[in-house]
Protein backbone atom coordinates (compact mmCIF):
# COMPACT_ATOMS: atom_id res chain seq x y z
CA UNK A 1 0.00 0.00 0.00
CA UNK A 2 2.56 2.35 1.01
CA UNK A 3 4.23 2.18 -2.67
CA UNK A 4 0.56 2.71 -4.42
CA UNK A 5 -0.68 5.88 -5.80
CA UNK A 6 -2.88 7.10 -3.34
CA UNK A 7 -5.11 8.38 -5.80
CA UNK A 8 -5.44 5.33 -7.72
CA UNK A 9 -5.86 3.86 -4.46
CA UNK A 10 -9.24 6.24 -3.86
CA UNK A 11 -10.50 5.79 -7.30
CA UNK A 12 -10.19 1.91 -7.15
CA UNK A 13 -12.34 2.23 -3.59
CA UNK A 14 -14.68 4.38 -5.47
CA UNK A 15 -15.14 2.02 -8.71
CA UNK A 16 -16.05 -0.54 -6.23
CA UNK A 17 -18.38 1.36 -3.93
CA UNK A 18 -20.25 2.63 -7.26
CA UNK A 19 -20.44 -0.98 -8.45
CA UNK A 20 -21.94 -2.14 -5.05
CA UNK A 21 -24.31 0.41 -4.72
CA UNK A 22 -25.87 -0.02 -8.53
CA UNK A 23 -26.03 -3.75 -7.83
CA UNK A 24 -27.78 -2.84 -4.39
CA UNK A 25 -29.60 -0.64 -6.28
CA UNK A 26 -30.40 -3.41 -8.84
CA UNK A 27 -31.68 -6.02 -6.16
CA UNK A 28 -34.14 -3.81 -4.76
CA UNK A 29 -35.68 -2.67 -7.70
CA UNK A 30 -36.48 -6.11 -8.58
CA UNK A 31 -37.82 -6.89 -5.16
CA UNK A 32 -39.89 -4.16 -5.38
CA UNK A 33 -41.03 -5.54 -8.84
CA UNK A 34 -42.30 -8.51 -7.61
CA UNK A 35 -44.09 -7.31 -4.94
CA UNK A 36 -45.94 -4.66 -7.35
CA UNK A 37 -46.27 -7.45 -10.30
CA UNK A 38 -50.15 -7.65 -9.82
CA UNK A 39 -50.71 -3.85 -9.81
CA UNK A 40 -51.43 -1.95 -13.16
CA UNK A 41 -48.85 -0.50 -15.42
CA UNK A 42 -49.10 2.64 -14.80
CA UNK A 43 -48.59 2.29 -11.27
CA UNK A 44 -45.72 -0.32 -11.43
CA UNK A 45 -44.24 2.23 -13.48
CA UNK A 46 -44.72 4.97 -10.75
CA UNK A 47 -43.32 2.84 -7.94
CA UNK A 48 -40.49 1.68 -9.19
CA UNK A 49 -39.43 4.74 -10.52
CA UNK A 50 -40.20 6.51 -7.21
CA UNK A 51 -37.92 3.82 -5.49
CA UNK A 52 -35.38 4.05 -8.26
CA UNK A 53 -35.14 7.49 -7.33
CA UNK A 54 -35.43 7.12 -2.98
CA UNK A 55 -32.96 4.51 -3.24
CA UNK A 56 -30.15 6.15 -5.92
CA UNK A 57 -30.43 9.39 -3.61
CA UNK A 58 -30.17 7.51 -0.17
CA UNK A 59 -27.18 4.72 -1.18
CA UNK A 60 -25.23 7.22 -2.72
CA UNK A 61 -25.89 10.26 -0.33
CA UNK A 62 -24.70 7.29 2.61
CA UNK A 63 -21.45 6.59 0.34
CA UNK A 64 -21.07 10.17 0.38
CA UNK A 65 -21.52 10.60 3.75
CA UNK A 66 -19.05 8.14 4.65
CA UNK A 67 -16.42 9.30 2.15
CA UNK A 68 -16.66 12.70 3.52
CA UNK A 69 -16.04 10.93 6.83
CA UNK A 70 -12.66 10.56 6.08
CA UNK A 71 -11.89 14.49 4.48
CA UNK A 72 -13.30 15.90 8.40
CA UNK A 73 -11.46 13.30 10.54
CA UNK A 74 -7.89 14.72 8.44
CA UNK A 75 -9.67 18.42 8.94
CA UNK A 76 -10.15 17.65 12.51
CA UNK A 77 -6.70 16.21 13.17
CA UNK A 78 -5.25 19.69 11.76
CA UNK A 79 -7.05 21.66 14.55
CA UNK A 80 -5.39 23.01 18.20
CA UNK A 81 -8.27 21.12 20.28
CA UNK A 82 -7.25 18.17 21.38
CA UNK A 83 -11.17 16.78 21.59
CA UNK A 84 -10.95 18.09 17.84
CA UNK A 85 -8.33 16.30 17.09
CA UNK A 86 -9.56 13.32 19.24
CA UNK A 87 -12.52 12.91 17.80
CA UNK A 88 -10.46 13.45 13.99
CA UNK A 89 -8.74 10.58 14.88
CA UNK A 90 -11.61 8.47 15.83
CA UNK A 91 -13.12 9.70 12.34
CA UNK A 92 -10.39 8.56 10.49
CA UNK A 93 -10.03 5.22 12.28
CA UNK A 94 -13.92 4.32 11.50
CA UNK A 95 -13.09 4.97 8.09
CA UNK A 96 -13.56 2.26 5.52
CA UNK A 97 -10.62 0.94 4.02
Amino acid sequence: MSKQDPREFEQKKIKGAVRTDFILSAEIVAITLGIVSDAPLLSQVLILSGIAIVVTVGVYGIVAAIVKLDDLGYWLREKTSRLAQAFGGFLLAMAPG
